[in-house]
């Protein structure tokens, strides 16, 4: 499967943010991306085989859909879509 558009955008941030950040052993930030369709990128990670790749979850109580996975460095992303609207 291929990215949704706004991939290229997302690798160029994240790789400014690595040459700003200091490497550490304990990684202290979670990143989280609010995307439309969050299936979709789960579908793109799942072919990629990202490391620590979660299952798909539901949050009710935060009304997200989401995965979280580590980037290269070890930093935990998280990849979420709302449930409903307001969330």
């Amino acid at each position: 499967p291929t990215a949704p558009r706004t991939q290229s955008t997302l690798i160029m941030h994240l790789r400014l943010h690595r040459k700003m950040c200091k490497w550490a052993a304990v990684k202290p930030v979670q990143l989280c991306i609010r995307v439309p369709d969050v299936d979709a990128w789960y579908a793109y990670a799942q072919h990629k085989a990202l490391a620590k790749l979660s299952k798909l979850f539901v949050n009710e109580q935060l009304g997200i859909r989401a995965f979280v996975f580590n980037d290269p460095e070890g930093y935990q992303i998280e990849m979420q879509s709302a449930t409903r609207q307001g969330a």
